[in-house]
């Protein structure tokens, strides 16, 4: 992990909108880091204080470091020392998140139509293996599903995912004839992998 090539996620302390960079080049002591947006690359300067965090199947590997150096939309940091923050794939954490969904549908097909698309869901728990949302139809086990969570940050979660289970909603906040359906994210960006997690760890941290 932050090696060259790596999708990474920045934290500024003073700040906290996350940025996305790569990692161009990479040694035992260095990180050169390239921002994804060159129009943010004024927020980072010589001394600012920042948390990397990358992403992988078994959790998030998180780094606390400080800007050496600026050039051009280059940034070198040193290389510190590396945490980690596990999180178990069955670990369910509650929410409220409005999102939609599609049956039927791929990560690319929901990607390509939108946030809006698709039928409106509220999203009842989140973990980094699923998640469980509330429809006003039924969903059969197996059924591929196309997924976008709208977050608190204001950047959406798309998701492949496919039906686990589907029963008549008990939760106190229901309608007559919603139903509960326990989702299994099947495929996932690797940057809406790197927000799940920030997103799990913010959740656990709140509880």
């Amino acid at each position: 992990m932050f090696d060259t090539g790596d999708l990474i996620e920045i934290s500024l302390f003073h700040t906290s909108r996350p940025l996305l960079a790569t990692i161009q080049q990479a040694n035992n002591k260095l990180l050169v880091i390239a921002l994804d947006h060159p129009t943010e690359t004024d927020l980072l300067r010589e001394g600012t204080r920042l948390c990397l965090r990358y992403a992988t199947e078994e959790g998030l590997y998180v780094m606390e470091t400080t800007v050496l150096k600026c050039r051009d939309h280059l940034f070198v940091v040193p290389k510190e020392r590396l945490g980690f923050q596990q999180r178990r794939r069955s670990e369910r954490l509650a929410c409220n998140f409005l999102g939609c969904y599609q049956p039927n549908t791929s990560l690319e097909e929901m990607q390509k139509a939108g946030p809006e698309a698709g039928e409106l869901t509220h999203v009842l728990d989140i973990s980094q293996g699923g998640c469980l949302i509330r429809t006003k139809q039924i969903l059969l086990a197996g059924t591929l599903v196309g997924l976008c969570i709208e977050l608190n940050d204001g950047e959406p979660l798309f998701a492949e995912a496919s039906v686990v289970r589907c029963t008549l909603a008990k939760d106190k906040d229901s309608k007559k004839g919603s139903y509960a359906v326990g989702l299994k994210f099947t495929r996932m960006l690797r940057i809406h992998q790197l927000r799940l997690l920030r997103l799990l760890h913010d959740l656990a941290e709140a509880a």
